[in-house]
């Protein structure tokens, strides 16, 4: 396996690569194995760029990388550099960049309480939240077993990116060629742009904050005016080694990676960098869902969206009603699935894909030729396995084919699009790793077979080879293997021809020499020259296209039930002879006229403008809509930041769910506006959003302006967890005159912090430090906030 390089020393000798580089403890008996320094590999058709292909092409590797690529006999060879001859039809293409792979490290772990853990256990001069992990590097502490290698090299990887999965900043992810023995331990990891990982699940953090997504959306952003306030003034108060790692990263190409967990998670992203662009440009990508789509006239196109090959895949049935409750958004995700690379690529978002997910090589390539299928370039898709992930990875050598470039390499033994092409070689830095034996000529054709007159026709694939044998008037099927170590093809004739055993070389495509043996028969030789090629064999037919105007389901906002099948807008609408209730007075048999989202006139007769629905409405009431003021739908990732006893730092604004079948039903009973509150966990809760109930368009399109800001309070037992079990015993308060010496000590903090910053403001004392939860209390003793209780 590897191990990081913290780890260096006699762990990595040890451990690197079990089965080849652990061999180096056995005595190594006969010849060792050797890696050539250079090596030309002719005969074959090599994929440079969009359109671009080489048909017989000499590709020139030395020390690890691409020394010259071009036309058989284009340039010269020095003497001594080793030559392989490829069979004709044979494909390289650039080897694949994965551009994230979740694969924690080897961390030192261990066991814990059930009881909660409200504050971090870590060292002062760490983050005092231990879901951001700046300090943790992948490369100290990541491990690849060499099964984990062997499997990455059968989907065609030759370079990967490890990302740590546990906390909310996560650290800094490692990128590895997957070398299979490495000279150094320092030589699998390359230098590209610095990655700092991030997710709205923190994983196996003991310390309970946070436990919503809306409690990490605020620890990401009390993280930034942390560092904000630490690099400014902060550093020559104390020290902190996570805010000093932080600076040191900004300093180098700092790039963030987001693991989503729904689409709407991309509009929380975007805007979490919009945010930190106070602290400099921010570049990120994103880890999709591969729903986004859902959502492609809103969505952000400033990231880079990493989506996975990996299509849905529809659950077996288990009965007429399992199909029945089966929600409408799944069944249109999995027709939809293998059309969502196509879409983003077209809508102009840029994109990389992954195969992290998938369980096995086999699966991978059905999926990755499945998105051929739907029409968009073959060129594209391998762009975005190659050079796009090779660009976010800050590698510019990596992810082509051309002079300089690094010796990353796929053989396969046909174009790699054809369901029956085989991946024969990957080459990482030049290190050859022979997936299948390679004969050196392709037989396919009929053959005549002498002295006997048989024909023995080699249909295309293998090996292992089908063919038909055909002796007199019998057809006979026969496999035939090829032994790569002896370099012979072998096969058993069928009983009616005595069992024998056949072996044979191919000393051209067109010419084979063998020998047959028989129990109790002397050794008899045989040959056989090609007398009909391949081309006059029926050729098998491609898998057909998936056509988008075939697909049964539509795509709507949101996409499922009582989604719009356009995107909704302000209509121009008359109500005529209405009976209008005003909230004053009722007015009878009256018009009104609405335009751009506001009623703009109330009167008899109006006049219908132009482009304008005319709705009858003699003997019906028209009224404004009802308001609830106090509701918990729509909101994603938790509606309680349940840890501490005061989160007045966590918004419900971040994690509006506008997918929420809630929202349409609420539409339905009349209800067009809600406040959503944050739950009763806590004395002192989150901030609550007014929203408009706006079914079918984005998050952030919920959001009412200027509405006065409240946040939430509670009394009762609820928050003193007298109802939370017997673990839930240690958090203050755990009485209700707790509750309120907790209320006024944070009133008191609050005031003192809007103190700090006043004087602050009249040059009388250091810039303090931003705190998110206590601003807000500030606000509510400014009376520029509210609480709702």
């Amino acid at each position: 396996m590897w191990v990081g390089k913290a780890w260096v020393g006699w762990v990595w000798g040890l451990s690197l690569v079990v089965g080849r580089v652990g061999a180096q403890l056995t005595p190594v008996r006969g010849l060792h194995e050797g890696q050539p320094t250079q090596v030309v590999l002719t005969g074959v058709q090599v994929w440079l760029g969009p359109g671009k292909v080489l048909p017989e092409a000499a590709l020139w590797i030395a020390e690890g990388k691409i020394r010259q690529v071009g036309p058989v006999g284009s340039f010269p060879v020095p003497a001594g550099v080793v030559s392989l001859t490829y069979p004709r039809g044979t494909w390289v293409y650039p080897a694949f960049v994965e551009p994230i792979l979740l694969e924690e490290g080897a961390e030192r772990g261990g066991g814990g309480s059930e009881r909660p853990q409200y504050e971090s256990a870590r060292h002062p001069l760490f983050y005092p939240n231990e879901a951001v992990r700046l300090d943790f590097s992948a490369e100290t502490s990541a491990v690849l077993s060499a099964e984990k290698v062997q499997a990455l090299h059968q989907r065609g990887v030759a370079v990967v990116h490890l990302a740590p999965k546990k906390g909310v900043v996560r650290g800094t992810g490692a990128t590895l060629a997957l070398l299979l023995t490495p000279t150094s331990p320092e030589k699998p990891f390359l230098k590209g742009a610095s990655i700092l990982h991030a997710g709205f699940s923190k994983g196996a953090v003991r310390q309970e904050y946070p436990t919503s997504k809306m409690g990490a959306i605020a620890l990401v952003r009390q993280l930034l005016y942390d560092w904000l306030w630490y690099r400014e003034v902060g550093r020559l108060q104390l020290r902190n080694a996570a805010l000093d790692r932080l600076e040191a990263l900004s300093r180098d190409t700092l790039r963030w990676c987001w693991v989503a967990e729904t689409p709407e998670d991309a509009f929380r992203v975007a805007a979490l960098m919009q945010e930190w662009a106070q602290a400099g440009p921010q570049r990120w990508a994103l880890l999709a869902t591969g729903y986004e789509y859902e959502w492609l006239p809103y969505l952000p196109d400033q990231g880079l969206y990493i989506v996975p090959v990996g299509l849905p895949v529809l659950p077996p049935p288990h009965s007429a009603e399992f199909y029945e409750r089966l929600p409408l958004g799944a069944l249109r995700r999995w027709e939809q699935a293998p059309f969502r690379f196509k879409w983003l690529v077209r809508s102009g978002r840029r994109v990389a894909l992954t195969g992290q997910g998938l369980p096995d090589a086999p699966t991978f390539w059905s999926h990755l030729r499945q998105l051929a299928r739907t029409g968009i370039s073959p060129d594209t898709l391998l762009l975005a396995l190659t050079e796009w992930p090779a660009a976010w990875l800050g590698l510019p050598t990596v992810g082509r084919v051309a002079p300089g470039m690094e010796a990353n390499l796929l053989v396969f033994s046909d174009t790699l699009w054809k369901e029956e092409a085989r991946l024969l070689e990957v080459w990482v830095q030049g290190q050859r790793d022979r997936l299948e034996a390679v004969p050196p000529f392709k037989i396919e054709g009929t053959y005549q077979v002498e002295p006997w007159g048989w024909r023995w026709q080699f249909l295309p694939g293998g090996p292992p080879l089908s063919t038909r044998l055909v002796v007199q008037a019998d057809t006979y099927e026969v496999k035939v293997s090829y032994a790569a170590t002896e370099g012979y093809w072998a096969a058993r004739l069928p009983a009616k021809l005595g069992q024998a055993e056949v072996h044979f070389i191919a000393l051209s495509d067109s010419f084979l020499q063998g020998q047959l043996k028989q129990p109790g028969q002397p050794l008899r030789t045989w040959e056989a020259r090609k007398i009909r090629p391949l081309d006059s064999l029926p050729a098998p037919k491609p898998p057909p296209l998936l056509q988008e105007d075939s697909l049964v389901s539509r795509r709507t906002y949101p996409n499922g039930f009582y989604g719009f099948a356009t995107l909704p807008s302000p209509e121009r609408l008359l109500f005529q002879e209405a009976t209008v209730w005003t909230g004053d007075t009722v007015l009878a048999g009256v018009d009104v006229y609405i335009a751009q989202g506001k009623i703009q006139r109330i009167g008899r007769n109006l006049p219908v403008p132009p482009q304008t629905a005319v709705i009858e409405a003699k003997g019906r009431a028209l009224t404004a809509g009802m308001i609830d003021e106090h509701s918990h739908i729509a909101i994603e990732g938790g509606v309680n930041e349940a840890s501490d006893a005061i989160t007045a730092e966590v918004r419900i604004r971040d994690v509006i769910d506008p997918t929420d079948i809630n929202i349409y039903r609420h539409l339905a009973g009349g209800v067009v506006a809600v406040q959503l509150l944050h739950g009763s966990a806590n004395p002192i809760g989150g901030q609550s959003a007014c929203v408009k109930l706006r079914w079918g368009l984005p998050p952030d399109s919920f959001l009412i302006p200027d509405a006065p800001p409240f946040n939430k309070f509670a009394l009762g037992e609820n928050v003193k967890q007298s109802n939370w079990g017997p673990a839930y015993t240690i958090r203050y308060p755990q009485t209700r005159m707790g509750v309120e010496q907790l209320l006024a000590d944070a009133f008191e903090a609050a005031r003192r912090y809007a103190d700090s910053w006043a004087a602050y403001t009249q040059k009388k004392g250091p810039r303090p430090r931003r705190d998110l939860r206590y601003e807000a209390l500030a606000e509510i003793l400014a009376r520029k906030r509210f609480i709702t209780c």
